[in-house]
């Protein structure tokens, strides 16, 4: 189930997101070319339509720059950036980009995840073991790491935000219910006192020293409420002001 989730298209489409997977660019070089990510790239450049499939080919000679596709040119220098309806494209660092050339491919989402699902690899050592191996293929070995700490990142915090929605249901279906039985418990109530009171079985001696007892129950339990509220608005506040994830007390009477 674990292994299930890891290769979920749920959990590989955050990560594709969070690193932008779906954009790839490649260094052409003479023997052969190369991946290029994070701090590697020369350039930034991002895409003003972010569905739409397309390829573009970036080549530096001396101080000038073309971007082109089958359709369209753009020509720069490289102390300009340029900015249309296709793109924002700017210089990162232009010491050593003479004579190169680069090919931008953007692909949709849901071929991003495809092929990220092929790469990554999740298997379980043991039958009975809970740990799980994570094996990525790719020729970028900082791309690789960085999708693989993403990928554990966003397994955390799609677990955290399970629990919380779990919490949250729980919550208002106690609180509904609890609404519900209040309700009838006071209907009930009500009912027996005037069936009592019709019937002549009401005694106000009596009924006086059960309602003193009552009173006496409700105080206690609710005094055992307020304790419990105390502790649940301290384990609130931590939890509002941890600034990473933390283990929290567990068994403490709420």
């Amino acid at each position: 189930n674990d292994i299930s989730v890891i290769t979920s298209n749920h959990i590989l489409g955050k990560v594709v997101k969070k690193l932008d997977l779906q954009t790839s660019i490649t260094e052409l070089g003479r023997i052969k070319s190369s991946l290029v990510f994070g701090d590697e790239l020369p350039f930034y450049i991002k895409f003003k339509n972010l569905t739409k499939p397309q390829k573009w080919n970036i080549s530096f000679n001396n101080d000038s720059i073309s971007i082109s596709n089958q359709l369209n040119t753009f020509k720069l220098k490289k102390n300009e950036q340029i900015e249309n309806n296709h793109f924002y494209f700017k210089i990162n660092d232009s010491l050593f980009l003479n004579n190169r050339n680069y090919i931008v491919s953007r692909v949709s989402l849901n071929n991003a995840i495809k092929v990220l699902k092929l790469r990554i690899l999740a298997k379980a050592p043991s039958k009975n073991g809970e740990i799980i191996d994570l094996l990525i293929s790719g020729t970028n070995q900082k791309r690789n790491n960085a999708i693989l700490n993403t990928l554990i990142n966003v397994l955390i915090e799609d677990r955290i935000t399970d629990q919380r929605q779990l919490s949250k249901a729980s919550i208002n279906f106690i609180e509904k219910r609890l609404e519900i039985l209040t309700n009838t418990i006071d209907t009930i109530s009500k009912k027996i006192i005037t069936y009592q009171l019709n019937n002549g079985v009401y005694n106000s001696d009596e009924q006086t020293t059960i309602l003193l007892s009552n009173i006496k129950e409700e105080n206690e339990a609710s005094f055992d409420l307020k304790i419990q509220i105390e502790i649940a608005t301290s384990l609130l506040n931590q939890l509002k002001d941890q600034q990473d994830y933390q283990i929290l007390p567990a068994n403490i009477g709420i």
